[in-house]
């Protein structure tokens, strides 16, 4: 039996679609082994996403931010859906991060502490 080929769609590992929203993503894992893949929570779906805002990077590598398991960060997310063999599949890249809740809540909480 064979199977329809879409004539736009020349090679296996091409991309199909490729889109970023704002997204709010909670980190599972904030480790920088394996070049900044993070697995994350995205709509209740467990997802692999790499980091790729450098300045974000920079600040968790260097101290100034910290993130523990549970984070969730407020970011721009790309999605990009390939075709791989006979499927399609779909990659996730942290392009920017705006914020970060659990830090909001604490800085929160230490100004109400402070006053």
């Amino acid at each position: 039996m064979r199977h329809f080929v879409h004539p736009q769609i020349e090679s296996a590992g091409e991309v199909l679609t490729e889109f970023t929203v704002k997204a709010f993503l909670q980190v599972n894992t904030p480790r920088f082994e394996r070049n900044r893949t993070w697995r994350c929570t995205f709509n209740d779906a467990l997802i692999t996403a790499t980091l790729a805002d450098d300045a974000f990077a920079e600040k968790v590598e260097n101290g100034q931010t910290v993130l523990v398991p549970g984070e969730i960060l407020e970011c721009d997310l790309l999605t990009r859906q390939m075709l791989t063999g006979d499927k399609v599949t779909a990659s996730y890249e942290i392009v920017k991060v705006h914020g970060m809740q659990l830090e909001r809540t604490l800085l929160t909480e230490i100004y109400w502490q402070a006053r």
